[in-house]
C-alpha cells in the first residue's frame, strides 16, 4: 500500500537553468521519507513518487541535497497546466 505524504513550501526557480522549478520537502519530511522502509529509491538515494498538485498528478523523483532534505521538480507541463509561478506556496501530496 502507498505511504502519502502532504507538505506545503515555495517553488523556486534554479538560478543555472533556463526553466527548471523546484519545490523542498523540509527535513523532517525528508526523514520520515528515508526512514519508510517500502519507498523506491536506487543506490544514489533517488525515490520514486506520484505528486499531485490541484487537479494534477504526475510520476516524479525526489532528489537528495547536500543539507540532508529532498527536493522535487515541477515539470513545466504542470506548471502551466494549475498556473504555477516562481516563489509560489503549493500545497503538494506525494505517494511512495
Amino acid at each position: 500500500m502507498a505511504k502519502v505524504f502532504t507538505f506545503k513550501n515555495k517553488v523556486w526557480k534554479d538560478p543555472a537553468s533556463s526553466g527548471c522549478y523546484f519545490i523542498d520537502l523540509d527535513n523532517a519530511l525528508s526523514q520520515k521519507i528515508k526512514e519508510y522502509p517500502d519507498k523506491k529509491a536506487n543506490k544514489f538515494g533517488l525515490v520514486r513518487a506520484t505528486a499531485t498538485v490541484g487537479n494534477t498528478t504526475w510520476k516524479t523523483t525526489l532528489f537528495p541535497t547536500k543539507r540532508g532534505n529532498y527536493v522535487m521538480s515541477i515539470v513545466k507541463r504542470v506548471r502551466q497546466k494549475e498556473k504555477i509561478e516562481d516563489k509560489d506556496m503549493l500545497q503538494v501530496k506525494i505517494e511512495l
